[in-house]
């Protein structure tokens, strides 16, 4: 009983205990990024802008992947060493890092543009002369579209306004 609480047996669990904190820090960054996102959330409620209210829940899912996902890599570096796999190779793991931040940011710019192109078009058809604006609900359509093309967007992926 003496040797499991012994010092060379702690020095064993030292990568687990890593993991252990790595885990615990990612859990806790992702909680304190959704709780500043939610009271900025209220706080952006309260103007009449429609871009910062489609910028924020636009942010919302891809950041909070992004914080777990990059802390999931980060504990998988770590156990890099006591795991003898090509796969968990550091270049391997820098490749993930990198493909992480480009889908997380066309998922972002995606979401963006077809929030804002959403809630201009409510705000467009809301107004009392809906039909007399600068900006028709068709044009808008087609700004949407254009834009997600340039974005590298597939075809089909775009939502359809209607």
């Amino acid at each position: 009983m003496q040797e499991f609480f012994s010092f060379s047996s702690l020095q064993d669990l030292d990568w687990g205990a890593e993991l252990f904190l790595i885990v615990t820090l990612t859990l806790l960054a992702r909680l304190v990024a959704l709780r500043l996102l939610t009271a900025l959330g209220v706080h952006f409620n309260q103007t009449t802008n429609v871009w910062d209210d489609a910028l924020l829940e636009a942010a919302r899912r891809p950041l909070s992947w992004l914080i777990l996902l990059q802390g999931l890599l980060m504990a998988v570096g770590i156990s890099e060493g006591y795991i003898d796999d090509i796969l968990f190779s550091a270049s391997n793991l820098n490749l993930a890092r990198q493909v992480v931040v480009v889908v997380l940011i066309a998922w972002f710019l995606v979401r963006f543009i077809s929030l804002a192109e959403e809630r201009i078009r409510q705000r467009i058809l809301a107004g009392d002369n809906a039909e007399q604006t600068s900006l028709d609900p068709t044009t808008l359509v087609a700004a949407q579209r254009g834009l997600g093309r340039r974005a590298g967007c597939p075809r089909g992926y775009q939502q359809d306004a209607g």
